[in-house]
């Protein structure tokens, strides 16, 4: 009799700490879920910005090489994230085929680890700073996911006007890109309009930012709400 007790006891004992488990919402801290992998592609869809930072020894996984692949604007080291070099790729030749003229369009900027955001940081005298450089551990180029574009021949300030940047904002959502900060949005973003730098979230993410006109930092809040929701 005891020991049916015993593993009825036990039993029970199970299916609360189950139904507890199962019950609790995941830790949080300020900004962050503790465990973010449990959610589907959030190593893809993680949030850098002054509010939100990156330690001074965060390196990303999978970085790949884009020398090799992709046309780069000089002979330093570029390095993405494997998804990134893959649909970037596919991106840079889509635009190829639907387009009259053979530009030449070139990454710029790729993955920086923290010093070299340090350095650059530091280089740039204090007044010209906000907007413009981001914070060491601010910078979405620490992920690994966020690429500096260009076309020979143009400035940075001035590729909104050409047939690349056309093509990019109505067709990167469709290679998993998104252009992190747009037009008259930097109340949002932080950061003033930056037509060269666009941020690989994955197709499906792509499109529904596309499509719904926010922000990164208005649709990571939509996500996280939620999450918090359920």
């Amino acid at each position: 009799m005891k020991k049916k007790l015993m593993t009825i006891a036990t039993v029970a004992l199970i299916v609360i700490t189950i139904f507890y488990i199962n019950s609790r919402k995941p830790e949080t801290t300020d900004k962050f879920l503790i465990d973010p992998t449990l959610y589907e592609d959030w190593q893809l869809l993680i949030l850098v910005n002054e509010n939100n930072q990156l330690s001074n020894d965060f390196v990303p996984q999978d970085l790949v090489e884009l020398n090799n692949l992709i046309r780069v604007n000089d002979n330093r080291l570029y390095l993405a994230n494997k998804n990134v070099a893959k649909h970037l790729i596919e991106l840079l030749q889509d635009f190829k085929k639907s387009c009259s003229k053979n530009y030449d369009i070139r990454v710029t900027s790729a993955y920086r680890s923290y010093d070299i955001q340090k350095n650059l940081y530091d280089r740039v005298p204090e007044y010209k700073r906000k907007g413009y450089v981001a914070t060491p551990g601010c910078s979405e180029h620490q992920t690994g996911l966020a690429i500096d574009i260009a076309q020979a021949g143009v400035r940075s300030n001035q590729l909104q006007h050409t047939e690349f940047y056309k093509y990019l904002q109505t067709n990167a959502h469709k290679h998993g890109f998104i252009i992190r900060y747009p037009e008259d949005k930097q109340w949002q973003t932080g950061v003033k309009f930056e037509p060269w730098h666009i941020r690989y979230v994955g197709k499906k993410h792509a499109v529904k930012i596309y499509e719904s006109k926010l922000t990164y930092e208005e649709y990571w809040q939509s996500i996280y709400n939620k999450i918090y929701t359920l």
